[in-house]
């Protein structure tokens, strides 16, 4: 996925295919950088996505606008999960990529989540592409008019 948006370059040449590249989240500062690299067309990036780059755009996601995007838990305040932690219902751990919930009380040395059904998913923490896309857009005027490719 991808955005298609011509973005007239000091060259002359439009680029007209951005590609999110990198996301960089600081949940503890509630901030993200989002960094957009922009090619000729989807077949230039194919062909070199190193040289075939004719832009780089960074923006930073903060405030209202990334709890908006990025509504997940205070990951200060979630502990990683511990196999020699005793856990009573309702605690929420982190373990992988995700905020674990304790459905029941999980004693010291029962499996990880995920491993076993006292725990469920209580908040996925890999980002979604898309919703970065749809943040550029709906956020940065100068793509406002973009659409998916």
């Amino acid at each position: 996925m991808a955005l298609s948006k011509a973005i007239t370059q000091s060259s002359g040449y439009d680029a007209t295919y951005w590609r999110l590249v990198e996301v960089d989240i600081d949940w503890e500062n509630g901030r993200a950088q989002v960094h957009l690299k922009g090619y000729k067309d989807k077949q230039a990036r194919e062909d070199n996505p190193q040289r075939g780059v004719m832009d780089q755009k960074r923006f930073t996601i903060r405030g209202e606008l990334f709890e908006r995007f990025f509504d997940v838990p205070d990951l200060t305040q979630i502990p990683e999960w511990d196999n020699s932690t005793e856990y009573a219902t309702g605690v929420l751990v982190r373990y992988g990529k995700r905020v674990w919930k304790a459905e029941e009380n999980v004693p010291a040395g029962d499996p990880a989540p995920g491993e076993n059904s006292s725990w469920s998913v209580d908040s996925d923490l890999r980002l979604s592409r898309e919703l970065v896309y749809e943040y550029i857009r709906k956020s940065v005027d100068q793509f406002s008019d973009a659409t998916d490719v």
